[in-house]
C-alpha cells in the first residue's frame, strides 16, 4: 500500500527555501503534491527552487525578504494568498548561530541571536495562523529548531537560549491553537551536511562534532526535510507541540562521549547480592 501524505493540492510556504534543508523541503513538498511558495533572502536562490518545484509539475512562486521584518512577514501573507489562495502549511527553517559565551556575550550577540532564531518565528507563526483561523480549514506549522534547545551548545548561551524559547513558543502556540484545528510542531536537527557546514568545518571540528553521535556521520538535509515533510501531512494529523529530535541517537548519549568508546569493563561482583 502506498502511503498518502495527503498534501495534493495543498498550499505550502517554506521560509527559506534557497538552500539545504529549505530546498529539499520545498521539493519534497512539491514531490508530494502540495504548490509552494519559496521565500529566501536571495531572489537568484528563491527562483532556483521554484523553477525545480514547476519541474515536478507543482505550482510555485517566489518571495524575497527579510523575515525578521514584521512588515516583510505581513507582505509575504499577503503574497502568498494573492499567488497560492491561501496557506494550508509553513515550514521556517531560517536560522544562524553567532557563537559566543556567557562572559564574551554582548547585547548585540544576544539580539541578533535571538532575532535570528526566534522572533522571525514568533512573526511568521502569528501572521499565518491569523491567516488560518480565518479561513477556517486548520493548518500544520513547523519550526526548524536543533538539539542545542534541548542540550545547550557550550560556548553559545544566546544560540542554545534562543532554541530552547523555541521549543516553548512551539509548544504555547501548539496549545492555543488547537481548538482551530492549526498543529504546530518542530524538528530539532543534530549535526547536518549543510552548505555551511562543507565551508566552514575543518577535518578536526569534523571529528569533534561526530564524537557524541551514535551513527557516527551527519545528517543529511534530506532527512530533515522527510520529518518536516511528516509534521506536515495527514499522517501527523494527530501530532501537535512536539519537538522531534534528528541526531543521529546523540541525545541519548547526552553529554558523556566517552559512552561511544570502549571504556573498561568492571569485574563482575564476587555474589549476587553486591550493590553499587
Amino acid at each position: 500500500m502506498r502511503l498518502d501524505f495527503g498534501l495534493t493540492g495543498k498550499r505550502a510556504v517554506v521560509v527559506g527555501a534557497g538552500l539545504g534543508i529549505g530546498r529539499d523541503t520545498a521539493l519534497s513538498l512539491a514531490e508530494a503534491g502540495a504548490s509552494v511558495m519559496c521565500v529566501d533572502l536571495v531572489a537568484e536562490r528563491a527562483e532556483k527552487v521554484a523553477g525545480e518545484v514547476h519541474e515536478i509539475g507543482s505550482t510555485a512562486a517566489t518571495f524575497v525578504g527579510d523575515v525578521t521584518d514584521r512588515v516583510a512577514v505581513e507582505s509575504l501573507g499577503a503574497e502568498t494568498v494573492s499567488a497560492l489562495g491561501g496557506v494550508d502549511i509553513v515550514v521556517d527553517i531560517v536560522g544562524l548561530a553567532y557563537n559566543v559565551g556567557v562572559l564574551e556575550a554582548a547585547d548585540r550577540s544576544w539580539d541578533a541571536n535571538f532575532r535570528l532564531n526566534l522572533y522571525h518565528n514568533f512573526l511568521v507563526t502569528q501572521v499565518f495562523a491569523r491567516q488560518m483561523v480565518k479561513a477556517g480549514n486548520g493548518g500544520s506549522i513547523v519550526h526548524i529548531g536543533s538539539a542545542t534547545g534541548f542540550l545547550p551548545h557550550i560556548g553559545s548561551l544566546p544560540y542554545s537560549a534562543a532554541k530552547a524559547a523555541l521549543i516553548s513558543m512551539i509548544q504555547s502556540s501548539a496549545v492555543e491553537l488547537a481548538p482551530h484545528s492549526i498543529r504546530v510542531n518542530g524538528v530539532a536537527p543534530g549535526v547536518i551536511d549543510t552548505p555551511r557546514r562543507n565551508r566552514e568545518f575543518t577535518e578536526t571540528s569534523v571529528a569533534a562534532s561526530l564524537r557524541n553521535v551514535p551513527m557516527q556521520r551527519f545528517g543529511t538535509t534530506q532527512e530533515i526535510a522527510n520529518v518536516a515533510v511528516f509534521l506536515s501531512s495527514s499522517l501527523a494529523s494527530y501530532v501537535s507541540g512536539q519537538v522531534y529530535l534528528v541526531d543521529g541517537g546523540a541525545m541519548a548519549v547526552g553529554p558523556f562521549p566517552s559512552a561511544l568508546g570502549n571504556p573498561v569493563q568492571a569485574p563482575l561482583p564476587a555474589t549476587d547480592d553486591a550493590t553499587v
